[in-house]
């Protein structure tokens, strides 16, 4: 069986074209190969597309982490190859079959803000940017030896959150006296605050969940690939088709009293 992966959001497999999704293992291991190609210094830099979606994969990665372990569900995430969104989460139960799709902006607090009112310049410029309302979910890395405190900050500054529905934030802990990381995420907005502290060496983060039945293994030469069963692919298409829709709608809504 021959796959081609074409861009961060599409693929080709026996010549039919279709969407894919990640799931955390191969956000993992993306990272994990880039950081050997390029380098950890160019992964944070390059301004090359395939480097700069692994670099946003790296909050995504930690932030379906926490989700998992506290909904234990499987997450499954795109990255389209033009945004917004900068990723679009997906979760999916049968019986009856219900399939979740979930649009989130992401923006990074970089180690170089040296004080609060840096972090909250970046942050006014996101939601002072123009998003459809309430068509997105924000999703805030902050990569500073400041996350805590920070957070704590905005928190309380914090007004308004529009045009996103949510207000997520993500970041590592490091616990001197254990001599581990956490993963830590917190929904601010909208209240009450959610807050998921997530234990890097938790054993349960390597565990395999069993294949979810709306899904199939292929073999690929020596490698196994998971791929949505048919009825599955029709329902989802069906959703995506509706928010896309629904996007459409609200833009040229937009448009027309321009």
């Amino acid at each position: 069986m021959d796959v081609n992966f074409i861009d961060s959001e599409s693929c080709e497999i026996e010549g039919e074209r279709m969407l894919y999704f990640k799931d955390p293992r191969q956000l993992r291991d993306s990272i994990i190969k880039t950081i050997e190609t390029v380098g950890a210094v160019k992964l944070f830099s390059s301004t090359d597309e395939a480097v700069k979606k692994t670099r946003e994969s790296i909050a995504e990665f930690f932030f379906i982490l926490s989700l998992k372990i506290v909904n234990n569900q499987d997450w499954f995430l795109m990255q389209p190859k033009d945004d917004p969104p900068d990723f679009t989460l997906m979760t999916a139960s049968d019986n009856p079959m219900e399939i979740t799709l979930d649009q989130f902006e992401l923006v990074e607090i970089p180690g170089r803000c040296r004080v609060f009112d840096e972090m909250m310049k970046i942050i006014q410029g996101k939601l002072d940017k123009g998003y459809l309302e309430n068509q997105y979910n924000l999703l805030i890395f902050v990569n500073n030896e400041n996350s805590s405190a920070w957070i704590s900050l905005l928190n309380k500054q914090l007004r308004r959150y529009h045009p996103f529905k949510t207000v997520w934030t993500v970041h590592l802990l490091w616990h001197k006296d254990k001599s581990f990381y956490s993963c830590v995420v917190n929904r601010l907005r909208p209240f009450p605050i959610k807050h998921i502290e997530t234990p890097l060496s938790d054993d349960g983060l390597g565990k395999s969940r069993p294949i979810p039945t709306f899904m199939e293994e292929i073999r690929l030469g020596d490698k196994v690939l998971l791929i949505f069963k048919s009825d599955f692919v029709k329902e989802l298409t069906k959703v995506m088709r509706k928010i896309n829709l629904a996007r459409l709608q609200v833009k040229n809504k937009k448009e027309k009293f321009l």
